[in-house]
């Protein structure tokens, strides 16, 4: 972005920084306030100076974090960029109100649903955590909006075993699976919703399951090919990624979680 040229004026421009603290966001903002664009903060921290450097700040309200990895800041700030969006289609009515209550009332139930995702992940995990410590690599694929949780999980996988290799790609990235050298270390992770991308996620999954020893896919029920799989319920029709971000949580954040049911 720092090397970016063209600046559209009617645009809006939004950071986000949980700290709010990163001087590298700061001075984008800065030298995109100077161009005469809108800009937007998004960060835990009203006083920060990022808060203070963008023309509008919006909170993200985590109040802080247990650990050092952001984990909680996640779901809020990635729940805080939807409730902006859908607030910005309201306000341009290219949805109406019913729609927008509709749209909220569906994050509801994704919110609602994520302490279930955490107990079924940590019994998942349980149940396949001598596999899962004896890899070398795990590669997480998912298509759409699973496409950022998929790089959000290898990132905390990295971060916090300090074990492994890991990486998230782009669903159809998987059809050039063979040519990523894989071998019995490594195994596959896909996150499917049941929707677009389902035919990527059982080719992927079988061929780490039957090449390579080891294969998991998280998703609905009709989805499963084994039980190594990991059954996550859809319950909401719009905020997939919002429900599939309660992989990356721990029991004790259950509570903090649901909390989070007021930003909407």
């Amino acid at each position: 972005f720092a090397k970016k040229e063209v600046f559209y004026e009617n645009a809006l421009y939004i950071f986000v920084s949980q700290t709010g603290t990163s001087s590298l966001v700061r001075q984008q903002i800065e030298n995109v306030r100077e161009k005469g664009c809108i800009t937007i903060s998004v960060t835990d921290d009203e006083k920060s100076p990022i808060a203070k450097a963008a023309a509008l700040h919006i909170p993200i309200q985590v109040g802080g974090e247990e650990y050092g990895y952001r984990t909680v800041g996640f779901c809020a700030t990635l729940l805080t960029l939807q409730m902006i969006g859908l607030r910005i289609g309201l306000e341009n009515g290219n949805i109406s109100e019913t729609d927008y209550e509709e749209y909220i009332e569906d994050a509801r139930k994704a919110l609602a649903h994520l302490p279930q995702v955490i107990k079924d992940s940590l019994a998942w995990f349980e149940k396949n955590k001598d596999d899962l410590k004896s890899l070398r690599s795990i590669m997480y694929y998912g298509g759409g909006e699973l496409y950022p949780i998929a790089v959000e999980g290898a990132l905390k996988l990295m971060e916090t075993p300090k074990i492994y290799l890991s990486f998230g790609y782009e669903a159809e990235d998987g059809i050039h699976g063979p040519c990523y050298a894989f071998g019995k270390e490594d195994a596959i992770i896909f996150l499917d919703d049941g929707e677009r991308d389902s035919q990527y996620a059982k080719a992927m999954v079988s061929f780490s399951k039957n090449e390579l020893g080891r294969g998991y896919l998280f998703g609905p029920e009709m989805e499963i090919l084994d039980d190594k799989d990991l059954m996550i319920t859809p319950v909401s029709r719009y905020f997939h990624a919002l429900a599939m971000t309660g992989l990356n949580r721990s029991e004790e954040h259950t509570s903090e979680l649901q909390s989070l049911a007021y930003l909407v």
